[in-house]
């Protein structure tokens, strides 16, 4: 399946569809700190959109802003605390065991090869979709996830 669509958060409502395997979401950010706006956005496209499970990724060191004031450690424990009770959101660590800088493409790469035909949804800011590099990575992700 490829659908590739941009739609701001407030006009998911209508955009409700069937696939036939249950979709992954993907939010990563610095969550520095973790915030209503994170968790209201997480909570309503998963709605939206029937994801299954929805992950919060915390990136390590992002490549095209400075560095959070809080460790990954703490972030890390601020989105779980962030996450209690909340079956379907969860935090998703990956990117803070990674050296270097923590880059989207290497995290759905890693999670393509896990999930296998799975679709996968990446969530991503109008901030940070303005802010990302159009290159390769972009293009070469497009065919196999869906962008929402």
């Amino acid at each position: 399946m490829q659908v590739r669509a941009i739609a701001p958060a407030t006009s998911l409502s209508p955009w409700r569809f069937t696939l036939t395997h249950s979709m992954l979401g993907i939010l990563g950010g610095t969550f520095d700190p973790i915030h209503f706006g994170h968790l209201r956005t997480g909570l309503e496209v998963r709605e939206a959109l029937c994801l299954d499970e929805l992950r919060f990724v915390p990136c390590r060191q992002p490549p095209h802003r400075e560095q959070p004031h809080a460790s990954s450690e703490q972030r890390a424990a601020m989105v779980r605390l962030a996450l209690q009770g909340q079956l379907q959101l969860r935090c998703d660590e990956r990117e803070l065991r990674r050296a270097g800088p923590s880059y989207t493409v290497d995290t759905l790469i890693e999670l393509r090869a896990e999930m296998g035909k799975r679709p996968l949804c990446l969530v991503i800011g109008a901030d940070a979709l303005a802010e990302s590099p159009r290159g390769t990575s972009g293009n070469a992700s497009s065919s196999w996830l869906i962008w929402w």
